[in-house]
């Protein structure tokens, strides 16, 4: 028959080259495959995790292992050989650990270009032999999956740096990794993202084949086109797996739900698997060798040319490798001169910030001594507190009971004042129960005669006071406006919270000057530190407390008293009586028994101002700082407590 002529051979017209594709099978059995898959992406993405999901084997340790950051893009090889169903297949890993984990990340790929260039001039020596091998290992890269961060965005700039490097040496295939931390919505326009990206910057990914005529497998047709459509594909690796049945599979469990591995609905992994090992392993060898490999022999052949007539392509290149190996070995001597260099500057610098660190070290052990004396000085000092003769007033309710309490609860014997009788005679009830001596005291502290005259049986009795404390104090006209409510009320307001500590430290001042010791405690408020809309009045109060503590501070200091200790307390809103028809708002209401435990430590370390919460300390430095308006607009949104 002629070569164009075509007829149907009948029964007794077999030749046998209709048995080639058994022949090529059973040879292929025999050798097996080479395929060499190269994973490139940021630390994190889950690299190893998808090897191992891709090929049902445990090729990666995935355990956590805490390594050292690498400072420079390394790589790492490893063959594995995979047998299915008598098939073999050679595979190697080619993983990138410190691609792109650098604050500067600038050619950051050129290791990863010189490994796949590498592995085209050794097939290509090998391939070149006068004695070569009848079967050369193909140890060239045949696949790059490029992982891709879900950013939700789009391409970031190292990966069109890398795409845009490695396109024209390896097929490239572009992987979402992570799928499942984006919505199904988030994930198809962050695919359209990178798909548009890609056009924009010209970057050529491997395109898979059209099915061939008369080849195609007309079942999986419409199977293998939707899997073309998932380009990028978006996955999800997992080491778990999950016996459901006679079926194993892979799944990642969460809080809200399990993701499958290998389920189409939740990720594009096994249209991946597909479309690589089952469908178009053969072609991205292909691709390789005739489309990449070919490229590079071909410029190999061409540099050749180039530089010397009489050298073949092999001596040329084993020429440069010496020349540069000359210039790496310059290059190790001269960093070396100048490493030693530095290291002796260093030492001697090293010798120099010894002697400086031994002379701190002096300091800070007379600075520790000093420190420790201080502090044996305070537990002095606290101790004292244990035996101290505590004095306060409106100890009725509220915070002054929980101060009562406290005191009594450091073994304090205490004087108690408070204008109705009952609930103050409880406080001292409860008090007794911590086996402490308590005097009750009923008076109205903004009568000067009266605190006068009790004053005078106290120090009788007891002897001397060593803690004053002026709690009492009241608000009326809540939130009325300055220019509504009653005038004798504001007037009592500021005779209760102000002018009675006038009385108070009148009347016991004295005996602390004689004996040098006392400590004058006043229970302001944070509404003596900023002005509270609606409560002129109440600030006023508590503005004048602030000023008349600090003031009379200075004026002890200036005429020799320092031995004299002042504290002034700011709480914010507390959960008393005084504050029930308070409109407070979203604000912060303070525990008192927290205000009485924060307070006393407070008075143990000799704080000057205590405010709670500390927050507050803020409106206070803001105050000198800020620009007015600036400082108004916090006040006036703040959510700290004012009153």
């Amino acid at each position: 028959m002629t070569a164009t002529e075509r007829r149907p051979a009948s029964k007794t017209d077999y030749v046998g080259f209709a048995n080639f594709p058994n022949q090529v099978f059973r040879r292929c059995i025999k050798n097996g495959f080479d395929f060499t898959i190269m994973v490139v992406g940021q630390s994190g993405l889950g690299k190893s995790t998808f090897i191992n999901s891709l090929f049902l084997a445990e090729v990666y340790d995935t355990t956590p292992k805490q390594l050292p950051i690498p400072s420079t893009v390394k790589i790492e090889e490893k063959t594995v050989c995979l047998i299915e169903k008598d098939v073999k297949l050679y595979c190697t890993f080619i993983d990138t650990p410190g691609f792109g984990d650098s604050v500067d990340n600038s050619n950051c790929w050129e290791p990863i270009i010189k490994h796949v260039d590498q592995k085209f001039a050794d097939y290509l020596a090998e391939e070149t032999k006068i004695e070569r091998s009848s079967s050369i290992r193909d140890n060239r890269v045949h696949l790059c999956l490029y992982f891709i961060a879900p950013t939700g965005h789009g391409l970031k700039e190292l990966d069109i740096e890398f795409m845009k490097a490695l396109q024209d040496r390896v097929n490239i295939i572009p992987v979402i990794a992570k799928a499942d931390t984006l919505t199904t919505a988030e994930m198809q326009l962050f695919k359209q993202n990178v798909i548009r990206d890609l056009e924009t910057h010209k970057i050529s990914i491997y395109k898979f084949p059209e099915q061939e005529q008369g080849f195609s497998d007309v079942k999986n047709m419409p199977k293998i086109e939707d899997n073309r459509k998932r380009i990028p594909f978006a996955v999800v690796g997992s080491n778990k797996l999950n016996d459901a049945g006679s079926r194993r599979t892979r799944i990642r469990e969460y809080a809200w739900g399990t993701v499958e591995v290998e389920n189409l609905t939740h990720n594009d992994f096994l249209a991946l698997r597909d479309m690589v090992i089952r469908s178009n392993l053969i072609d991205l060898i292909n691709v390789t060798r005739d489309v990449h490999y070919e490229n590079f022999r071909f410029q190999q052949m061409r540099k050749g040319a180039k530089g010397s007539l009489d050298r073949d392509p092999f001596t040329q290149l084993e020429q440069e490798r010496r020349t540069v190996e000359k210039e790496a070995e310059e290059i190790r001597a001269t960093k070396e001169k100048i490493f030693t260099e530095k290291a002796s500057a260093r030492e001697q610098k090293l010798i120099e910030r010894a002697r400086a660190l031994d002379e701190v070290d002096k300091e800070n052990k007379r600075m520790l001594e000093d420190k420790h004396r201080n502090l044996q000085k305070l537990m002095e000092e606290c101790s004292q507190l244990r035996q101290a003769r505590v004095l306060i007033t409106g100890a009725g309710g509220g915070i002054g009971r929980q101060l009562a309490l406290r005191f009594a609860q450091e073994g304090c014997d205490l004087v108690l004042w408070d204008l109705i009788p009952s609930p103050n005679e409880e406080t001292g009830r409860l008090c007794q129960e911590y086996g402490v001596q308590v005097r009750t005291n009923s008076l109205d502290v903004t009568d000067s005669e009266a605190v006068q005259s009790a004053s005078e049986a106290v120090l009788k009795e007891v002897g001397f006071v060593d803690i004053l404390f002026n709690n009492a104090g009241i608000i009326t006209d809540n939130n009325l406006g300055f220019l509504n409510g009653k005038d004798e009320n504001k007037e009592k307001v500021v005779q209760v919270n102000t002018i009675s500590h006038f009385w108070t430290v009148k009347s016991f001042l004295p005996s602390m000057l004689q004996n040098r010791s006392g400590h004058i405690v006043s229970l302001a408020s944070a509404a003596g530190i900023v002005g509270a809309p609606g409560l002129v009045d109440y600030c006023t109060s508590k503005f004048g407390a602030v000023g008349f503590m600090e003031a009379l501070e200075n004026e002890l200091t200036v005429q020799g008293h320092p031995e004299i200790k002042f504290t002034t307390i700011c709480p914010g809103f507390v959960d008393t009586s005084m504050i029930k028809n308070l409109n407070t708002g979203k604000r912060e209401i303070l525990n008192p028994e927290k205000v009485a435990n924060v307070a006393v430590e407070g008075i143990q370390r000799r704080l000057r101002i205590i405010a709670i919460p500390h927050k507050i300390n803020f409106l206070m430095a803001a105050k000198g700082v800020l620009p007015w308006n600036l400082y108004r607009s916090i006040i006036l949104e703040t959510k700290v407590n004012y009153a």
